[in-house]
């Protein structure tokens, strides 16, 4: 078994929004739920992923500008579409 150290602090708004620091399973039917009770509502769902501090989304489209400045591709070229 290998042992993971983690540090985990609450932030201002926890009282009210927890984070959730769960196994993969948990997660996944959390999310799972959120979605089933969300169907058929036609209501709007936000989902953002962060690595660190920075959404992962930012991280994807400054990569792809660096490749396109390195390769001189467009952007929907590097990524097949």
């Amino acid at each position: 078994m290998e042992i993971i150290k983690n540090i985990f602090g609450e932030y201002a708004g926890a009282s009210y929004n927890p984070e959730i620091t769960a196994p993969k399973n948990t997660i996944r039917e959390t999310v799972e739920e959120a979605l089933k009770n969300a169907g058929g509502n036609n209501q709007k769902i936000e989902l953002s992923v962060y690595v660190g501090n920075q959404k992962l989304g930012q991280i994807l489209l400054d990569d792809l500008r660096s490749r396109k400045r390195q390769t001189g591709k467009d952007i929907e070229v590097l990524v097949g579409g």
